[in-house]
């Protein structure tokens, strides 16, 4: 008898299972892509130790996303028209394909190599992000701050010079911008056999005067994606701030506002049902 009960609870369980699969979707999410970020001191002068991860546009000096490049968007037009009004760097791995661009250094175009839109062949690849100007921007991108600074930092609109056509995990590239006024700043990125980028920033002051920058890291997203809406699963912003996890629904980022977190390690992102774009900053 207990013999058949092990058995009848073993096909109840199964059966369980099968149906919340069918319930939820067939899929499952692969490793999820990340963006991972370093920071070095500039020569000559001095970088804060650490940043705040305030909302874009909403913490001292951080500049908001919608510093938007000067690119003509006409109603309507696709993403691939929109990724070619803009001069850009190749990014290409096992694992991912897109380009960079240069204006405004912005990872803005990627598309998941190993993972389609559904299980049915020749089904579409993923497209994770894409730039401003397309129907639903989501970006990453990378900058300094500064106070009291009368020479000028980089933004979206800055033209970038790479000493490179493509970046691979073999290839490592850098884009750097010259101010005019003493500082060089570059942005060096490597990218592995997986989803993780690494992001080095470094400036170099050959002025005759101390200068103080704050480097970011700023991850972009536009208007509200499709959502499961499932009450066990969490879409929208998450990090890890002083080993605790924290968790914002899209709803509640509409009801309540900006979340501002301050933090020594830790990571942050947003979330999809699937697929995941975070910033890892030095740990110290």
């Amino acid at each position: 008898m207990e013999q058949k009960n092990l058995i009848l609870a073993i096909v109840l369980s199964v059966g369980i299972l099968i149906g919340f699969q069918i319930l939820v979707g067939e899929q499952v999410a692969p490793p999820p892509p990340e963006v991972a970020q370093t920071t070095e001191q500039a020569p000559g002068g001095t970088v804060p130790p650490q940043a705040t991860t305030d909302a874009p546009g909403t913490g001292p000096n951080i500049p908001a996303p919608g510093g938007q490049p000067a690119i003509a968007v006409t109603p309507g037009q696709s993403r691939a028209q929109t990724i070619s009004q803009v001069e850009r760097v190749r990014i290409e791995s096992p694992t991912l394909r897109g380009s960079l661009s240069l204006r405004g250094a912005r990872i803005d175009d990627l598309t998941l190599t190993q993972y389609r839109e559904t299980i049915e062949p020749g089904s579409d690849e993923i497209v994770l992000l894409s730039p401003q100007g397309t129907e639903n921007p989501y970006f990453a991108d990378f900058g300094w701050t500064a106070t009291g600074l009368e020479s000028p930092l980089p933004d979206a609109n800055t033209l970038w010079q790479a000493n490179g056509r493509v970046l691979t995990p073999e290839q490592p590239l850098t884009l750097s911008w010259d101010n005019g006024a003493g500082l060089l700043f570059e942005i060096v990125y490597e990218i592995d056999n997986n989803y993780v980028f690494t992001i080095t920033q470094r400036v170099t002051n050959s002025s005759e005067a101390a200068v103080t920058l704050l480097p970011y890291g700023l991850i972009s997203r536009t208007g509200t994606p499709d959502i499961l809406g499932f009450y066990i699963l969490h879409e929208g912003l998450l990090g890890v701030f002083d080993e605790t996890l924290k968790e914002v629904d899209y709803s509640d980022l509409r009801d309540d506002g900006p979340e501002t977190q301050e933090t020594t390690g830790g990571w942050l992102g947003i979330t999809d049902k699937y697929w995941l774009v975070a910033l890892i900053p030095d740990q110290e």
